[in-house]
């Protein structure tokens, strides 16, 4: 059943049980019509797992309707609002720990490497690590950033990482 055929229906429905409504047009104007058919799109899109529609979808007709909703709809909304937010929050945290160990894990590699050299230059790194130097120099200014080399800085007139008395 087509959507145009499902408001048709809808409209013969709400004609039937209600005698005060004279025309179709009349119909469009009931506010409980326009409720029904917006839960009605909210569960279809629901049901395919569109949460972040629903959600949207939802929070619009309340703001600009401001008609009471179905109380299955509420409860959609609601469980449905959560999931989104832990969802979010989820993907931003493995965002943030995936970046964070993989810091630390090219860090290992760099300290392993360097071992106790005081002097390492940066094309040797980009050599051994198979990427270019500005990257090699970046990634060593940021560990420098962040406490990974306590003591170590990178020299700009001579490309190579000095460190200091420990890594």
């Amino acid at each position: 059943m087509g959507m145009l055929s499902y408001i048709r229906e809808e409209i013969r429905v709400v004609k039937e049980r209600d005698p005060a409504i004279k025309s179709s047009m009349e119909v469009l104007l009931y506010p409980s019509f326009k409720v029904i058919l917006r839960y009605r799109v909210a569960h279809k899109l629901y049901l395919k797992k569109h949460y972040f529609l629903v959600w949207m979808d939802i929070l619009l007709m309340q703001e600009f309707q401001n008609e009471e909703l179905p109380e299955l709809a509420r409860t959609q909304m609601v469980f449905t609002a959560k999931d989104v937010c832990l969802a979010i929050l989820c993907l931003i945290l493995l965002i943030w720990g995936v970046r964070k160990i993989v810091r630390v894990i090219r860090f290992y590699r760099f300290k392993k490497f360097i071992g106790d050299r005081e002097i390492v230059a940066l094309e040797e790194l980009a050599e051994k690590f198979h990427t270019s130097k500005t990257k090699i120099r970046s990634e060593l200014e940021m560990m420098i950033q962040h406490n990974y080399l306590l003591q170590g800085h990178v020299n700009q007139e001579f490309p190579c990482l000095i460190k200091g008395l420990r890594i």
